[in-house]
């Protein structure tokens, strides 16, 4: 089936701001998990070293900051999230209501099921 027949095309003026916030979402995630991974990691060597029979100072404290970076990129994740998903959410917003019917099939066992809104 052509795609046009689907779904219309949405408006030129829409289409960078909704791939924009895509990405946007997919890079705040990649930064968040990278944040949450580092935190995660040098939180756990920090606590291995200060429970060590003889902790060095200098060692601790260089795990530590290197979890605060961890944290901060956390952060800076979940705000490109955040932006990411509200500029995907109004690009939405401004391609307006969908018009025309929108058809849906799928294959089962016994068949096809058409469904969507007419």
């Amino acid at each position: 089936m052509h795609p046009g027949l689907l779904a219309p095309a949405e408006p030129a003026s829409v289409q960078p701001w909704r791939r924009a916030g895509i990405g946007l979402l997919g890079a705040g995630g990649v930064v968040a998990g990278t944040g949450f991974g580092l935190t995660l990691a040098y939180t756990i060597l920090g606590d291995r070293r200060q429970g060590a029979e003889d902790p060095v100072l200098a060692d601790i404290e260089e795990l530590d900051a290197s979890a605060r970076v961890g944290g901060a990129l956390l952060a800076a994740g979940i705000a490109i999230v955040a932006v990411g998903g509200i500029i995907f959410v109004i690009s939405k917003k401004k391609a307006g209501p969908r018009s025309g019917a929108r058809i849906r099939l799928a294959p089962t066992f016994g068949g096809l099921v058409v469904s969507g809104q007419f």
